[in-house]
């Protein structure tokens, strides 16, 4: 997943770079096209858009993952913790039949 999520970094980024360069380069070279400048520049709004919604995704996905990390450490332990307690009640047990 890590790979995929800095693949699509890396597109987002250079998909808003294209826009920008385009546009930029439109308004030099045919500043009189206000319509699709017009357009371009909403596109880019939502590329913006997009990418705001793209980095809090992946910020709660990262935090999903660390949670869920430290929730396997935790059972784990408790794995571990409650075998200590079985094999203490097996103790008992066994000196109280004598």
């Amino acid at each position: 997943m890590e790979l995929k999520l800095l693949q699509t970094d890396i597109a987002l980024k250079n998909l808003t770079l294209k826009l920008e360069n385009s546009l930029k380069e439109f308004k030099e070279n045919t500043p009189h096209r206000k319509d699709i400048i017009e357009s371009m520049e909403s596109s880019l709004d939502d590329v913006y858009d997009i990418n705001s919604m793209y980095e809090y995704l992946k910020t709660y996905y990262n935090t999903n993952e660390m949670v869920q990390y430290l929730q396997t450490i935790e059972i784990e332990k408790l794995k571990r913790d409650n075998k200590k307690l079985e094999d203490s009640l097996e103790a008992i047990k066994s000196n109280l039949s004598i």
